[in-house]
């Protein structure tokens, strides 16, 4: 049943992961660049009580118009500071749909789901394996 169950997510992580990379690479290609600063870092608890940080950014887009956005990825240890400067992207038609220019904060939903597609699919594989040998021990 477990192997069942591994070897359907897998797939559909792999699918998650691929839907957002193109959702990214068509994000990258209609964006702007520019200059902003972590205004804030915004604590969120998880179901277990472990604390992650959030940074909050502030930046002006080419209209001259100020947006305050929170980021896409929250992390223990913060990773950005309160003040430090950050390079932005945002869409060119919609300045609210922005995120800090790095690699976790651009990539790390694809990049997790990718991760968790082989990791999951892997397990689903090898128990499907230990169930086939097993089967066949029990029948010499």
């Amino acid at each position: 049943m477990i192997r069942r169950t591994l070897l359907v997510i897998g797939p559909v992580f792999l699918v998650v992961s691929t839907l957002s990379i193109a959702l990214t690479i068509v994000f990258l290609r209609s964006s702007v660049r520019t200059e902003g600063y972590v205004s804030s870092l915004a604590k969120q608890v998880g179901n277990e009580g472990s604390v992650t940080d959030m940074p909050v950014f502030d930046f002006t887009d080419a209209q001259g118009l100020s947006h305050q956005i929170s980021g896409s990825v929250a992390s223990n240890p913060a990773s950005f500071h309160v003040g430090e400067r950050v390079s932005v992207i945002y869409g060119r038609s919609n300045p609210a749909q922005a995120r800090i220019d790095t690699t976790g904060q651009i990539w790390g939903l694809s990049i997790g789901f990718a991760v968790a597609a082989f990791v999951v699919s892997v397990l689903g594989y090898a128990l499907l394996r230990f169930e086939r040998w097993q089967a066949r021990k029990g029948c010499q």
